[in-house]
């Protein structure tokens, strides 16, 4: 590698065949003359060649200094390492073959979160169904095994069962939300007597 060379754009050393073989000396294009005959001499074409591989010389040579600077500069940077610990288990699971929320039931909720696009990745596109997975996984301590496969399962069960799992969610709500109605009235008629 040469240290004197200068590492500059390719697109800045366009020049015409003329100009090449006038830098390096050639007697037939230093001539002021231009050429009409439209012939270029077996001189000017091996000048051409010699100019053309010394610049894909220097743009190797320009290649190579800069994968050393970045060699020099990760070598030279401090490398975080994590401290060893174990990966902690979930405080949270799914419980084997439950009646809703098995596998499938948590493939039908992420698959209507999905569908519902109210979820963001960190890049600001729209999350991939595997990173959807991967959080439920982490998040559940469970495994879809794949869930490209578990959502083909989804869709083909019957209209009626497709929301099994959403429509016991919805019943949970509801019948929730009519104890708390039903002790708040009563809690309203044993305060007034």
């Amino acid at each position: 590698m040469s240290s004197s060379s200068s590492c500059k754009p390719i697109a800045d050393k366009r020049e015409t065949l003329p100009n090449v073989c006038a830098h390096f000396g050639s007697p037939a294009a230093a001539s002021p003359q231009p050429h009409t005959s439209g012939n270029i001499t077996e001189r000017e074409k091996n000048v051409a060649t010699e100019y053309l591989s010394r610049m894909a010389l220097d743009a190797l040579d320009c290649e190579l200094k800069i994968i050393d600077m970045e060699a020099r500069h990760r070598m030279s940077a401090p490398v975080p390492v994590p401290a060893p610990t174990e990966k902690s288990a979930p405080s949270l699971h799914l419980i084997p073959k439950h009646r809703y929320l098995g596998v499938m039931g948590m493939t039908e909720i992420l698959t209507a979160m999905q569908l519902l696009g109210g979820i963001g990745s960190s890049t600001g596109n729209d999350p991939t169904t595997i990173a959807f997975a991967d959080v439920f996984e982490q998040t559940f301590g469970f495994s879809f095994n794949d869930i490209y496969d578990r959502q083909i399962e989804l869709f083909k069960r019957l209209p009626c069962n497709l929301t099994k799992t959403l429509d016991a969610m919805k019943a949970a709500l509801i019948k929730e939300y009519r104890r708390r109605q039903a002790a708040k009235k009563e809690k309203d008629s044993n305060g007034i007597m």
